[in-house]
């Protein structure tokens, strides 16, 4: 009888060394025998199912950009025959890496990048151990991306976004060809598909983990297919999961969000939904950061019903103001572009920035002639770059309901859910402020400073000195709103969740003791170190080199199949 190797080892004594007696004939009596497709488990090992569907040596659960950099060093380094899940239907794939905007946040050394990220990550402590071999492989991206043929672009955007902070000056960003807000990053990734030959499923929806109840060792993964078929694929050295976060899952984003903002929407891919979450769950994985999020702010809704996903806006006019729950005023409404990556500095402190719900713009005539509110022409968001809008126009948008129209103030109100005369006020309020030439509610309309400016930042100037020399917003003249009324509605957009399964050094998946769970890695968005704040460009970079990390990992473990003798 074959015996199953242990691919988890401390001090040279197995874990299961620890199991009573009573565990370990369990254990011995549930060996399997080799076999392909369809063959036979242990009728003993009732864990197991008695065939499989599909077998690989490694499978990768999810293909964005943490997926991908798996399953190309997989292929690349010849680690075994791997296999890779995605729950989206073709021409979706690419998670949130494909609709981020093209930016890799890529430090010169790994020394300045720990420096630079454990201020940043303040009081939400990461231990140096992982923040290390975290710096150690982001910073071998532009090398890695070049050998596979990318056209690597240093960038001025978020080069650093917190200059003020120690470590900054060594941080850097690049672009893929140096496009900013285009998929260039995911086609060079995709292209490696064809090139090395690793397969992909699409619209395959990993559910649960194949494992041994006692030992938590995992085996492989039940799925759910797009045609409603439920499928066991074998995994025989383990399981990568690129799986991203849970921003487009509702009643998660409530329990661990931010307080007060119960309808955020994510920005990036619809297919974030939190699997892995519900697939972990049963080995007892440790979770954190579950309350950091990247990118809170307001965009607006494309109008598809079949997508709850929200796209950038703007307006070419000041005739606007942003309302809140009580119909009144709440911002400085162009401070909403100071957020950095959702994160605003207040009273000494950086805090997620507010976003009443629910929200308005109100503007007026001269914004809606001007330009189309919604934005079309970028990628940088799962809607833009999918083109899931019913229009592209002001007038159209209205006439799909998307924009709200009325003659009067009162009628919009109506028309939005508002008290009439609380608007009304509001309005009046403001364009009184407008005529006056000071907003003495907000100070909307004088000139703004920061230590980092969007504007001199994609201008080339990443420097300033950290006194808030830079002009983040530029004065300006208030504009009087006047009929006919506009109303858009303004949804909570998060970029993307940072929590997750906490992980080793080696990207292990640990239980809530801090041991490694066996067979068992997690990469990308899905547990990653950022665990207050982050640089522009974090994200997608850190899946690449956590997905390499993750699936080195498992690739060198020894299949659980396999017999004493090697055969």
């Amino acid at each position: 009888m074959s015996k199953r190797q242990n691919p988890v080892m401390r001090d040279g004594i197995s874990r299961r060394s620890f199991l009573g007696g009573a565990a370990l004939a369990v254990l011995g009596a549930s060996s399997l025998t080799l076999g392909g497709c369809g063959s036979q488990g242990s009728g003993s090992a009732s864990y197991l199912p008695e065939s499989w569907d599909e077998e690989c040596d490694i499978l990768v659960v999810g293909y964005g950009g943490a997926g991908a950099a798996a399953a190309i060093t997989a292929t690349q380094e010849d680690l075994g025959k791997v296999l890779v899940l995605e729950a989206g239907p073709e021409g979706t794939e690419g998670g949130n890496t494909r609709v981020s905007g093209n930016l890799m946040f890529i430090p010169d050394n790994a020394s300045d990048a720990v420096t630079y990220q454990k201020a940043l990550n303040g009081p939400y402590e990461v231990e140096d151990e992982l923040l290390q071999a975290w710096a150690d492989e982001l910073v071998k991206n532009v090398e890695w991306l070049e050998d596979l043929g990318a056209t690597m672009k240093s960038m001025p955007l978020f080069a650093p976004e917190f200059p003020e902070v120690e470590g900054s000056k060594s941080a850097k960003t690049y672009c893929v060809d140096g496009k900013f807000s285009m998929p260039s990053l995911w086609e060079a990734l995709k292209e490696q598909e064809e090139a090395l030959g690793f397969a992909v499923r699409y619209g395959h929806r990993a559910t649960k983990l194949i494992h041994d109840p006692e030992t938590r060792e995992v085996f492989g993964v039940s799925v759910q297919t797009e045609e409603g078929a439920e499928k066991k694929i074998k995994a025989s050295k383990g399981v990568v999961l690129a799986c991203g976060g849970f921003e487009n899952n509702l009643e998660m984003m409530k329990t661990y969000y931010e307080l007060g903002c119960s309808e955020v929407r994510p920005v990036g891919t619809p297919y974030n939904r939190g699997d892995g979450f519900s697939m972990i769950e049963p080995l007892g994985a440790k979770l954190w950061h579950m309350n950091n999020t990247a990118g809170n702010g307001y965009y607006v809704r494309s109008g598809g019903a079949e997508v709850e996903n929200v796209g950038p806006f703007a307006f070419s006019g000041k005739d606007y103001i942003y309302v809140g729950p009580d119909g009144k005023r709440f911002m400085y409404e162009e401070k909403t572009g100071l957020a950095r990556h959702g994160k605003i500095y207040e009273r000494g402190t950086w805090i997620t920035m507010p976003t009443p719900t629910p929200a308005y713009a109100i503007f007026g005539q001269k914004s809606f002639d001007a330009a189309p509110v919604v934005t079309t022409n970028v990628q940088a968001s799962f809607m833009c770059a999918n083109k899931l809008y019913l229009a592209e126009d002001n007038q159209s948008f209205v006439d799909k309901g998307v924009i709200s129209k009325a003659d009067t103030i009162e009628d919009l109100a109506e028309a939005i859910g508002y008290d009439p005369q609380v608007l009304k006020d509001t309005l009046e309020a403001y364009n009184a402020s407008a005529a006056s030439g000071t907003d003495g509610e907000f100070g909307r309309g004088e000139a703004v400073y920061d230590s980092f400016s969007m504007a001199n930042n994609v201008a080339g100037d990443a420097g300033g000195d950290g006194d808030g020399a830079f002009v983040a917003i530029e004065p300006f003249t208030l504009e009087a709103i006047e009929g006919p009324f506009y109303a858009i509605e303004l949804v909570p957009r998060v970029l993307n969740t940072q929590g997750g399964p906490k992980r080793t050094a080696k990207g292990e998946v640990t239980d809530t003791e801090g041991s490694p769970i066996p067979r068992l890695c997690a990469a990308g968005e899905f547990g990653c170190v950022y665990s207050y704040m982050y640089n522009g460009g974090g994200n997608v970079s850190e899946a690449l080199s956590s997905g390499r990390t993750a699936v080195r990992t498992i690739g060198s473990l020894e299949p659980w199949d396999s017999t004493e003798s090697g055969k």
